[in-house]
């Protein structure tokens, strides 16, 4: 898909080996037959790998400044785009990366989405939206399907997983969003809004 968008490249290096992106890891590689290894993943997991990126004269120079691509980062998810880091390197381990792009994508919400949900709310239902999505890129795409109001809880897997099931209770009925989600993340909200006689729908992204 990248490749489409740049146009066609004379790509003359075979890949040989790959590894697909999960939600564990949040991140995908290919390797190619000179030995480079092709990065493409979270931003929070690939960027604190780069120590050095590739200028546009093609210099491999050192990174100083990654709080300013934090910042442009933060800045497209909080439009509700997501991002994902590009870097490569030539060794056998996960780190110290050369940062070449970030690749910003847009997923329009369809049309008939936000109508379908006001009428499923207003049946009484609620909605929550589990999304494997960057936590400012979610909030973004709740306000715009109106999920989000003013005492709505949004956490992240890595918040949720610091609760206890007992705690997980006491704000289940007003989680809103859960970002960065796992697929055990589901199934134990499965479980809590059982026990709490409650019924949601699930709109997962």
């Amino acid at each position: 898909a990248i490749l489409a968008f740049v146009g066609k490249q004379d790509i003359n290096e075979q890949i040989v080996e790959r590894k697909e992106f999960d939600s564990n890891s949040k991140y995908s590689y290919v390797k190619t037959s000179d030995n480079i290894r092709y990065y493409k993943g979270a931003s929070e997991v690939v960027l604190p790998k780069c120590k050095r990126f590739l200028s546009k004269a093609g210099d491999v120079l050192p990174l100083y400044e990654i709080n300013q691509i934090k910042m442009q980062i933060n800045n497209y998810t909080a439009q509700g785009y997501r991002v994902l880091v590009n870097a490569y390197n030539d060794k056998e381990k996960f780190d110290d990366l050369i940062f070449l792009s970030l690749i910003i994508i847009s997923d329009t919400i369809r049309p008939e989405a936000k109508d379908s949900i006001s009428l499923i709310k207003k049946a009484g239902v609620k909605v929550i939206m589990i999304t494997g999505d960057a936590k400012e890129t979610a909030i973004s795409i709740g306000k715009e399907l109106d999920l989000v109001n003013f005492d709505s809880i949004i956490m992240t897997h890595d918040e949720m997983k610091r609760l206890n099931d007992e705690e997980l209770a006491n704000v289940a009925p007003k989680i809103a969003i859960v970002a960065r989600a796992l697929p055990q993340d589901k199934s134990r909200l499965v479980s809590i809004y059982k026990k709490l006689n409650l019924s949601p729908i699930w709109n997962l992204s």
